[in-house]
């Protein structure tokens, strides 16, 4: 694991943007998990830095936490809060799966 900055951070993504166009880039970022009732701040800084990564060049950005907001976290993510548990996979799988037919289809009428 390699610790960056967040001018790191943001380079790497527009240096992924830059790489792949004209294919079009979308972010997903961590579920942001509570340990001991509140956020693990270094978990917590990623996503912020993200989703204002993200806005600032209008990247689609995903925060899981928002996605799956209806549920507790023991009812989606897993004792050790590294993976999602079968819920939390299935819905989020869901909510991507949705996401991207959309983004098709807009794509479809726009073309």
């Amino acid at each position: 694991m390699e610790n960056q900055s967040d001018d790191e951070i943001e380079n790497d993504i527009l240096e992924i943007q830059k790489m792949l166009y004209p294919k079009k880039i979308i972010i997903v970022s961590h579920y942001n998990s509570k340990l001991n009732g509140e956020y693990i701040i270094s978990r917590n800084n990623l996503i912020n830095l993200l989703n204002n990564i993200c806005q600032k060049y209008n990247i689609p950005f995903i925060n899981p936490t928002d996605v799956l907001d209806k549920f507790t976290q023991e009812q989606i993510m897993t004792g050790d809060l590294r993976h999602y548990t079968d819920l939390g996979l299935n819905e989020f799988s869901h909510y991507i799966n949705n996401f991207l037919k959309n983004i098709i289809f807009k794509e479809k009428i726009i073309n």
